[in-house]
């Protein structure tokens, strides 16, 4: 259960995993999110078991939505112009996705489809983070909420990774 205050929760990032978008120790406010989808560039809370652990807290930027065919031009291997993240056959621009992205985990250097009712998600810091291309798709009903911005820190904060 999340500490809230009507339908927007503070949540504390608890590692580097979206540097440098989010700073080690920031606090951001995510509004419980009543839709089932979210849009490629959003930053999403979301539930995890990795591993088969007990469920954690994770804040991951949605990359592709069901139905969607999604490839990582690795940027270890394709120049600076032309790594990135391929979504449906187009290269994700603009500010949201201007970062080094790495094929890594389970995801190689394959295309994959995005099933129905799940979405793909990428941490900012793709060298140093754990995200889709390690644990696959997540389901959207694991999706908790949108990340509306920074707060200020509050005693009542969860921990996310």
């Amino acid at each position: 259960q999340l500490p809230n205050n009507g339908d927007i929760y503070i949540v504390r990032l608890s590692s580097g995993s979206m540097e440098p978008t989010l700073s080690l120790g920031a606090y951001l406010s995510v509004e419980k999110s009543q839709k089932t989808i979210s849009l490629p560039g959003e930053l999403v809370l979301f539930w995890n078991s990795p591993a088969k652990t007990r469920p954690l807290l994770y804040i991951r930027r949605v990359i592709a939505v069901e139905n969607s065919a999604v490839h990582i031009r690795d940027c270890l291997e394709y120049p600076r112009e032309e790594c990135g993240v391929v979504v449906d056959g187009v290269k994700l621009t603009g500010e949201l996705f201007e970062r080094k992205y790495y094929a890594g985990g389970n995801m190689k250097s394959e295309t994959w489809k995005v099933p129905a009712g799940a979405v793909f998600l990428l941490a900012d810091n793709s060298r140093n983070a754990l995200d889709s291309r390690h644990w696959g798709f997540i389901d959207t009903k694991s999706v908790y909420g949108v990340v509306k911005g920074k707060s200020h820190p509050s005693q009542y904060a969860r921990l996310a990774h």
